[in-house]
């Protein structure tokens, strides 16, 4: 409910250097013009020491809230530069200072924090199971929670499986292979931060019987 008691929110608790972070702020406050959309800043900092500002939009005029976005990066930090700049495993904090939070406070900080992760998720234990003329299982464990993806195709790996959800374990089916053919395919995770997809390649050869698989 929008009241004159201020609140930031982050759009996630876990960013990885390859998201966006985005904050809204709501404040009745804040609409000082209903005849206009208007902007506010608030501050994002980080434990590694970087500050931005980032500049909130009004999502349009006479709502009071207030939408922003800026980019996420894991290099060394450059305070000011427009990007916030990340490392592992380190906590982010957006501050809104509200001016009159309607309870007889004044310049009030308000704030929200998330986490960071830059560090990908390892692929293990691949396999290939249930074969027959035209399908196959494949299988493998990740040490975070993931996604589920599979990349196939008989020269080139141009067909995509996937699996909606995060786990450790993984297993898709295939059931739309050519008998006697060679199958060129890998397996694919990204972790909840979005940080990039760790691969295992593989080549794989079917025949009537058996389909046998070997690293590149």
């Amino acid at each position: 409910v929008l009241s004159s008691r201020g609140a930031i929110v982050l759009d996630r608790s876990l960013y990885g250097p390859q998201l966006d972070l985005t904050a809204t702020v709501r404040d009745l406050d804040l609409n000082t013009n209903p005849e206009t959309v208007e902007i506010i800043t608030v501050t994002v900092s980080t434990a590694g020491g970087d500050l931005e500002t980032m500049v909130l939009t009004e999502t349009a005029a006479d709502t009071s809230i207030f939408n922003g976005m800026i980019t996420l990066e894991d290099n060394a930090v450059t305070t000011g530069n427009g990007i916030l700049e990340i490392s592992h495993s380190e906590t982010i904090t957006a501050v809104y200072i509200d001016a009159d939070d309607g309870y007889g406070g004044t310049n009030v900080e308000v704030t929200d924090t998330a986490r960071t992760d830059c560090v990908g998720p390892v692929i293990s234990g691949v396999r290939v199971s249930v074969v027959s003329d035209w399908e196959m299982t494949v299988s493998w464990e990740t040490d975070e929670e993931a996604d589920t993806q599979l990349f196939y195709g008989e020269i080139d790996p141009d067909q995509t499986a996937k699996v909606d959800g995060l786990s450790l374990h993984h297993q898709l089916k295939v059931n739309d292979l050519n008998p006697c053919t060679e199958y060129v395919f890998f397996v694919a995770s990204k972790d909840a931060a979005g940080n990039p997809v760790s691969y295992t390649h593989l080549r794989a050869h079917e025949t009537v019987l058996d389909l046998v698989c070997r690293l590149l």
